[in-house]
Protein backbone atom coordinates (compact mmCIF):
# COMPACT_ATOMS: atom_id res chain seq x y z
CA UNK A 1 0.00 0.00 0.00
CA UNK A 2 1.15 3.33 -0.54
CA UNK A 3 1.52 6.08 1.37
CA UNK A 4 0.04 9.37 0.53
CA UNK A 5 1.78 13.01 0.38
CA UNK A 6 0.02 13.53 3.59
CA UNK A 7 1.78 10.82 5.47
CA UNK A 8 5.07 11.21 4.42
CA UNK A 9 5.44 14.78 5.01
CA UNK A 10 4.04 14.03 8.57
CA UNK A 11 6.85 11.47 9.00
CA UNK A 12 9.17 13.77 8.01
CA UNK A 13 7.92 16.48 10.21
CA UNK A 14 8.36 14.05 13.44
CA UNK A 15 12.17 12.66 11.88
CA UNK A 16 12.97 16.02 11.51
CA UNK A 17 11.57 16.98 15.05
CA UNK A 18 13.34 13.91 16.71
CA UNK A 19 16.57 14.56 15.34
CA UNK A 20 16.18 17.99 16.57
CA UNK A 21 16.21 19.90 13.36
CA UNK A 22 16.28 23.69 13.13
CA UNK A 23 12.78 24.70 13.21
CA UNK A 24 12.84 26.43 10.10
CA UNK A 25 13.47 23.01 8.31
CA UNK A 26 11.09 20.94 10.21
CA UNK A 27 8.12 23.26 10.18
CA UNK A 28 8.55 23.16 6.14
CA UNK A 29 6.48 19.86 6.74
CA UNK A 30 4.38 20.81 9.16
CA UNK A 31 0.54 20.53 8.20
CA UNK A 32 -1.20 23.59 7.10
CA UNK A 33 2.58 24.90 5.62
CA UNK A 34 2.18 26.85 3.01
CA UNK A 35 5.80 27.38 2.47
CA UNK A 36 7.53 24.30 1.87
CA UNK A 37 11.34 25.22 1.11
CA UNK A 38 13.43 22.30 1.39
CA UNK A 39 16.52 22.58 2.83
CA UNK A 40 20.18 21.12 3.04
CA UNK A 41 23.00 21.17 4.92
CA UNK A 42 26.35 20.99 3.88
CA UNK A 43 29.86 20.24 5.51
CA UNK A 44 32.06 23.04 5.10
CA UNK A 45 34.44 22.19 7.77
CA UNK A 46 34.97 20.05 10.83
CA UNK A 47 33.93 22.53 12.74
CA UNK A 48 30.91 23.77 10.36
CA UNK A 49 29.54 20.33 9.70
CA UNK A 50 25.85 21.20 8.96
CA UNK A 51 24.98 24.86 7.57
CA UNK A 52 22.24 24.96 6.35
CA UNK A 53 21.00 26.38 2.92
CA UNK A 54 17.93 26.16 0.66
CA UNK A 55 17.85 23.79 -2.35
CA UNK A 56 15.67 26.24 -4.25
CA UNK A 57 18.52 28.00 -4.59
CA UNK A 58 20.82 25.66 -6.77
CA UNK A 59 17.38 25.32 -9.30
CA UNK A 60 19.19 22.55 -10.87
CA UNK A 61 19.60 20.54 -7.66
CA UNK A 62 15.85 21.22 -6.96
CA UNK A 63 15.09 19.79 -10.52
CA UNK A 64 17.35 16.64 -9.60
CA UNK A 65 14.93 16.31 -6.72
CA UNK A 66 11.55 16.53 -8.24
CA UNK A 67 13.20 13.85 -10.93
CA UNK A 68 14.18 11.75 -7.95
CA UNK A 69 10.66 12.12 -6.16
CA UNK A 70 8.81 11.55 -9.26
CA UNK A 71 10.55 8.31 -10.50
CA UNK A 72 10.34 6.54 -7.04
CA UNK A 73 7.47 8.02 -4.89
CA UNK A 74 9.72 9.01 -2.34
CA UNK A 75 9.29 12.34 -0.25
CA UNK A 76 12.63 13.96 0.19
CA UNK A 77 12.46 15.60 3.40
CA UNK A 78 16.11 16.68 3.70
CA UNK A 79 19.65 16.65 1.81
CA UNK A 80 23.01 16.39 2.69
CA UNK A 81 26.50 18.45 1.10
CA UNK A 82 30.17 16.75 1.03
CA UNK A 83 33.31 18.02 -0.28
CA UNK A 84 35.37 14.56 -1.16
CA UNK A 85 38.17 13.65 -3.07
CA UNK A 86 35.22 11.69 -5.27
CA UNK A 87 33.34 14.93 -6.10
CA UNK A 88 30.98 16.85 -4.38
CA UNK A 89 28.21 14.22 -2.97
CA UNK A 90 24.32 15.78 -2.55
CA UNK A 91 22.61 12.63 -0.67
CA UNK A 92 19.00 13.17 -1.03
CA UNK A 93 17.13 11.80 2.74
CA UNK A 94 13.79 10.96 1.73
CA UNK A 95 10.79 9.14 3.22
CA UNK A 96 9.54 5.66 1.49
CA UNK A 97 6.56 6.00 -0.24
CA UNK A 98 5.54 2.23 0.38
CA UNK A 99 3.78 1.53 3.88
CA UNK A 100 5.73 -1.75 4.56
CA UNK A 101 8.78 0.11 4.27
CA UNK A 102 8.40 2.33 7.12
CA UNK A 103 9.25 -0.03 9.94
CA UNK A 104 12.30 -0.77 8.43
CA UNK A 105 13.27 2.76 7.52
CA UNK A 106 12.40 3.73 11.26
CA UNK A 107 14.39 0.98 12.86
CA UNK A 108 17.61 1.48 10.41
CA UNK A 109 17.27 5.65 11.33
CA UNK A 110 17.18 5.34 15.11
CA UNK A 111 20.22 3.90 14.26
CA UNK A 112 21.55 6.55 12.61
CA UNK A 113 21.30 5.00 8.94
CA UNK A 114 19.27 6.08 6.28
CA UNK A 115 19.25 4.61 2.48
CA UNK A 116 19.70 7.51 0.56
CA UNK A 117 20.53 8.30 -3.10
CA UNK A 118 23.98 10.05 -3.87
CA UNK A 119 24.51 12.08 -6.47
CA UNK A 120 28.33 12.78 -7.29
CA UNK A 121 27.48 16.56 -8.51
CA UNK A 122 31.05 16.22 -9.88
CA UNK A 123 30.64 13.37 -12.04
CA UNK A 124 26.98 12.20 -12.22
CA UNK A 125 28.46 8.70 -13.85
CA UNK A 126 29.17 8.33 -10.18
CA UNK A 127 26.19 8.79 -8.33
CA UNK A 128 24.72 5.63 -6.55
CA UNK A 129 22.42 4.80 -3.90
CA UNK A 130 22.78 3.03 -0.36
CA UNK A 131 22.98 3.35 3.16
CA UNK A 132 24.79 5.88 5.11
CA UNK A 133 24.92 7.47 8.30
CA UNK A 134 23.72 10.42 10.03
CA UNK A 135 23.85 12.42 12.56
CA UNK A 136 22.04 16.00 13.64
CA UNK A 137 24.66 18.76 14.07
CA UNK A 138 24.39 22.47 14.24
CA UNK A 139 20.70 22.58 13.76
CA UNK A 140 20.99 20.59 10.49
CA UNK A 141 21.92 16.38 9.44
CA UNK A 142 25.61 15.91 9.23
CA UNK A 143 26.63 12.96 7.11
CA UNK A 144 28.97 10.93 8.95
CA UNK A 145 29.62 7.74 6.86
Amino acid sequence: MKLSHDQQRDLAFRILKAYHIHASVSNAFRKGTKNHRLYYSERASKTFPAILYFVDNNPEWADIIKDYEAETGNLVFHATLTHTEFGDLLDLLSIPSEAEDIQPFLEDLSHGLIYSHCVNLTDPMCSESGMIQIRPAMGGIERIA
